[in-house]
């Protein structure tokens, strides 16, 4: 899978678990990313990994934060 998929992948990733509560986002962003996960055969920690990354922090998901230029 090239990288520009791959970053796609993550990106509708983040913008759907924008839509969650603020209370529950990281459990959303993790049931999102198991079936995204299976459903385009990435392991779940590379699309963990980009979700972190994307969001700047080094611990816990920020489903409002996306960084869309790069």
């Amino acid at each position: 899978m090239s990288p520009a998929t791959l970053a796609a992948l993550a990106a509708i990733l983040i913008a759907i678990c924008s839509f969650a509560a603020p209370a529950s986002a990281q459990t959303v962003c993790e049931e999102h990313m198991i079936r995204i996960s299976k459903a385009y055969d990435i392991p779940v920690g590379v699309l963990y990994s980009v979700g972190l990354t994307e969001s700047g922090r080094r611990n816990s998901l920020q489903p409002y934060a996306l960084n869309i230029h790069g």
